[in-house]
């Protein structure tokens, strides 16, 4: 919704960032300058994509990789801190939680 409460048309942000199987959860964080993170959790792993300010669109990457230990992920959530993402993800397969940053 934009700030006079007025819609714009729904998108296909897959599209944009490619379909992905299985997704169980999705969660979305903006930080300064106005790119939009959007977060899918899918087959057990952690996925992230990128809207830039520009309106341009990255692809989906495999966060799962950067959280060493994790398993099999179950959830996930953003936050926009301080310019970065803070990204926290919870495994199914144990109680191993991780959180990191991105950039």
């Amino acid at each position: 919704m934009s700030a006079d409460e007025t819609w714009s048309k729904w998108g296909d942000a897959t599209a944009k960032l490619g379909v992905l199987a299985d997704a169980t959860q999705l969660t979305v964080s903006q930080t300064s300058g106005g790119n939009t993170h959007v977060g899918i959790v899918a087959g057990g792993k952690a996925y992230h994509g990128l809207r830039h300010e520009d309106g341009t669109w990255s692809t989906w990457g495999n966060v799962t990789q950067f959280a060493t230990g994790i398993g099999t992920v179950g959830g996930m959530a953003f936050a926009g801190i301080s310019g970065d993402l803070q990204v926290i993800l919870t495994s199914t397969t144990g109680t191993n939680k991780a959180s990191f940053l991105l950039a």
